[in-house]
């Protein structure tokens, strides 16, 4: 049976579990250097972003929060034998004024 280049779903699992771990330096270790991210939406942080800016908005955004956040997976499309794989997250953190921080991520990747 021929082996797929593309990871497994366990292995996206075990990349994206640094995330839930609040280990968010494990987890940009397997992110290419010349990634190109993009955080959508209208607010201040929306727009394109390459590894090194984005690492300086993470700072930015982790300001609000208490504690380190949480990303969880919830489900995983693709992946195993096809190039682009979509990863669900959810969020886990509470800001410092004492909000709870109930947030959806996608991340799409190849």
């Amino acid at each position: 049976m021929p082996t797929s280049s593309f990871p497994t779903k366990a292995k996206i699992r075990e990349i994206f579990s640094h995330l839930a771990a609040g280990d968010s330096q494990a987890f940009y270790a397997h992110v290419a250097d010349d990634v190109d991210l993009t955080l959508v939406g209208s607010h201040v942080l929306s727009g394109y972003y390459d590894k090194a800016s984005f690492m300086r908005v993470l700072g930015r955004i982790n300001n609000i929060f208490d504690g380190p956040i949480k990303l969880h997976v919830q489900s995983i499309i693709g992946g195993e034998v096809e190039e682009w794989a979509v990863i669900e997250l959810s969020a886990e953190a509470k800001c410092k004024n004492g909000t709870a921080y109930d947030q959806k991520y996608s991340w799409s990747t190849r």
